[in-house]
């Protein structure tokens, strides 16, 4: 395995997805790149005068190096290459995993389902990415069992 492309948009499925990415990465040698992309919706609100004005990208960057500070304290050896890309989330993922080994998603961001098992961005990059898709919906399985047998003995 050579490349693991992680999206991460600050949501704690993200973040688990992350760590999960950086664990992958760390056992396999592979390289692991983050992405958080964003899109600029509401550039029209901005009213004259207000004094309200701001780098959207500095901003996306900051919350990825925040976001990353988990993963690089676990981590410490493990180069991690961030990448902040202004653009809908889902196809600049996709794009981002064009060859990649494999792409790491959350199963739910910030979306307004929450009861869905899939949110907008990982059924896109499920049925569009170049390469497998690992959706991570919390602990890794081993952890969720281990914790069930604690709890039953």
């Amino acid at each position: 395995m050579d490349q693991i492309v992680v999206g991460v948009d600050g949501s704690p499925t993200s973040a688990k997805a992350f760590a999960w990415a950086a664990d992958l990465a760390e056992e396999t040698g592979a390289a692991l790149r983050a992405v958080m992309s964003w899109e600029d919706r509401y550039s029209d609100m901005w009213v004259p005068g207000s004094g309200v004005a701001f780098d959207r990208l500095a901003v996306v960057r900051r919350a990825l190096e925040h976001a990353a500070l988990p993963v690089t304290g676990a981590h410490p050896t493990l180069p991690v290459e961030l990448t902040a890309v202004e653009g809908p989330p889902a196809r600049r993922l996709v794009a981002a995993a064009e060859g990649a080994d494999v792409l790491v998603v959350g199963s739910r961001g910030h979306g307004g389902l929450t009861g869905t098992l899939l949110g907008s961005v990982s059924l896109f990059c499920v049925t569009h990415a170049p390469c497998p898709v690992v959706v991570f919906r919390g602990s890794p399985r081993a952890h969720v069992v281990a914790d069930a047998e604690e709890t039953a003995s």
